[in-house]
């Protein structure tokens, strides 16, 4: 037996460990492979086949932008309901910064309660205080992440654009990041993170 002390436990096992499959009607009827990302199929190659992707939770945001990578000929993903993917807000820190967190622990540990009481407001204004007050704030969130959403997909549309000069369907920008803004629900469902933030 191997012991040892550490001064500090992450853990890393999920809350979600059991796979859920989702029931539909013909899901018993497909003749492919199908496996749960719980469960991930290593025998099976994803380069050149067809491959869906149903839901698009936390895991999905990680498990698509992978997939895709893998070369399949086409990937399309299923949702019930659209998430929220606002902008991470990541930025790299000074050199003085870490020196000054390093040096002068106190100074980080203020700074670490900072992100996370912020967090905590941000969850109070927008799931316990009662909708009269919370709205303003969701509204401005909304119209926040709808800024942002509108400026990543223009700049995609145009990658796309760019990339592939026979590309089937050539919106301007502007008509695909409108597009994309009426698909989205008028209200927070549900936050998810990107793989960035993993």
């Amino acid at each position: 037996a191997v012991v040892s002390t550490q001064s500090t436990g992450v853990t890393g096992v999920g809350l979600l460990h059991k796979p859920k499959r989702p029931a539909f009607p013909g899901a018993t009827e497909f003749r492919g492979t199908t496996f749960h990302t719980n469960t991930w199929n290593h025998d099976c190659q994803l380069e050149g086949k067809r491959v869906a992707i149903i839901g698009t939770g936390a895991t999905s945001v990680q498990a698509v932008p992978c997939i895709a990578k893998m070369g399949p000929e086409k990937l399309v993903v299923f949702q019930r309901s659209p998430s929220w993917i606002p902008n991470r807000g990541n930025f790299r820190y000074w050199d003085w910064v870490k020196t000054l967190f390093r040096y002068c622990p106190p100074i980080h540990t203020l700074y670490r309660w900072f992100i996370f009481l912020r967090l905590e407001l941000v969850f109070l204004l927008l799931f316990i205080l009662p909708s009269s007050f919370s709205s303003p704030v969701v509204s401005g969130l909304l119209s926040l992440i709808q800024r942002y959403l509108h400026r990543s997909v223009t700049k995609h549309t145009m990658q796309t654009v760019k990339d592939r000069k026979k590309a089937t369907s050539r919106l301007s920008d502007g008509m695909q990041a409108d597009h994309t803004l009426r698909q989205l629900p008028s209200g927070l469902q549900q936050r998810q993170r990107s793989p960035g933030d993993v």
